[in-house]
């Protein structure tokens, strides 16, 4: 078999970190943080300098630091009140608890009157089936929550990953697209108007922390897909490698 070459195998490590990227936001928006999640923030934020050390992001930065200072402040804290205070902080947030409920639907932010289950939904159940995903029936969300959109972001990693291992370079390319349109059409039209409700809102450390990496993660990773793709377009190696 032949072995991977230095592009080819840049791109299987980068495709790793971007679906675990994508699972860690969509995780962190699904539900109210269990000590498994919070366990896995403390292992990220060590782990985030280094998996995009070469993309500069004013966004990533700042949500580092801020879930630097949240866990910092956490040290020597009996984690069962920590937890309790973040559920609190999910519930006020999103569950309708607080005064300004931020909504995790893309419906909201782009239907007149902020109405669920409007135009840009039914077009993302479509992608979702194009690709033989759908919404796990255990999740009550509409398939337009955030958590699903980024969930779906992170199956099209490992789509990508099991291509490239596989070698079929046309596949690559195909879920690429998929990703970036995905990108285009629907979490960049939304997730600034988010991002900026939810400081509105005046959120913890903690999800202040989380808002500033899934804005800067999305606009970093438009970036990247487009530069594999331009590269495919001019005949070059297939590379979602370090930004040039």
């Amino acid at each position: 078999m032949r072995r991977a070459s230095e592009d080819e195998t840049r791109m299987l490590e980068l495709n790793r970190s971007r679906q675990t990227v994508y699972l860690f936001l969509s995780r962190a928006f699904s539900r109210e943080v269990d000590p498994a999640f919070f366990d896995a923030a403390s292992e990220l934020v060590d782990s985030f300098e280094e998996l995009f050390a070469d993309f500069e992001r004013a966004s990533l930065i700042e949500g580092r630091r801020l879930l630097e200072s949240f866990l910092q402040g956490a040290k020597g804290k009996e984690k069962e009140a920590i937890l309790q205070d973040l559920a609190e902080d999910y519930a006020f947030l999103f569950l309708g608890v607080g005064s300004k409920n931020v909504s995790l639907c893309e419906s909201a932010y782009r239907s007149a009157g902020g109405l669920l289950f409007q135009g840009s939904y039914f077009d993302i159940v479509q992608r979702y089936t194009e690709v033989g995903l759908a919404k796990r029936p255990d999740f009550p969300e509409p398939e337009d929550h955030l958590s699903v959109e980024l969930s779906y972001m992170a199956n099209l990693c490992r789509l990508v990953i099991d291509s490239a291992e596989n070698r079929r370079r046309e596949e690559i390319t195909r879920y690429c697209i998929y990703q970036k349109t995905f990108l285009q059409d629907h979490l960049m039209t939304w997730v600034p108007d988010f991002f900026k409700s939810l400081l509105e809102a005046d959120p913890s450390t903690f999800y202040s922390a989380i808002a500033h990496l899934l804005k800067g993660f999305i606009s970093l990773d438009a970036e990247i897909i487009d530069s594999w793709l331009t590269e495919v377009a001019g005949g070059g190696n297939p590379s979602l490698g370090r930004k040039r």
